[in-house]
């Protein structure tokens, strides 16, 4: 890397969360998840354990971190 001359790198990364809708919005109901399948387990006992009146969903969650490096 020449000297002065900034060097990006750019990471994603996923995370799941459970919504709840009642009133017409979405709310998160549940933490945030890294691996998709814990995300499933929690919505699936949302879908049992909650009333039937409220909608639920997966949502994903996802970030972009920029990193710039200048050599100096």
């Amino acid at each position: 890397m020449a000297q002065g001359i900034p060097q990006s790198m750019q990471t994603t990364e996923d995370s799941w969360t459970v919504q709840a809708r009642s009133d017409g919005r979405w709310r998160a109901v549940s933490g945030m998840y890294r691996e998709r399948g814990e995300a499933l387990e929690r919505l699936e006992w949302y879908r049992v354990h909650a009333p039937r009146s409220v909608s639920y969903r997966l949502a994903r969650v996802t970030t972009t971190v920029t990193t710039t490096v200048e050599t100096v």
